[in-house]
């Protein structure tokens, strides 16, 4: 979750900025993130060993994802301040 929150906030990222902000050691993230792309949540450019992680906005399920928690989490900000 914190993966896809975080995503969701930038438009792109690689995968040692999100195991670092997220915790989540670099191989674990990287299987994360091979079955999101297998599923089409999530698309990756490669640029040699870098990976640079976005949602695959062409997806349908990838669009209404990242919509979704964006919209969660500023609504969760909002009832944080309160």
């Amino acid at each position: 979750m914190r993966l896809l929150l975080l995503l969701a906030q930038h438009d792109e990222l690689n995968i040692t900025s999100l195991s670092k902000n997220t915790g989540i050691n670099h191989y674990k993230m990287s299987e994360h993130i091979t079955e999101m792309v297998e599923l089409g949540v999530l698309q990756e450019k490669r640029f040699g060993r870098i990976r640079i992680i976005s949602y695959n906005m062409e997806s349908e399920g990838g669009r209404r994802l990242k919509e979704f928690l964006k919209e969660w989490h500023c609504s969760y900000e909002v009832l944080a301040i309160s």
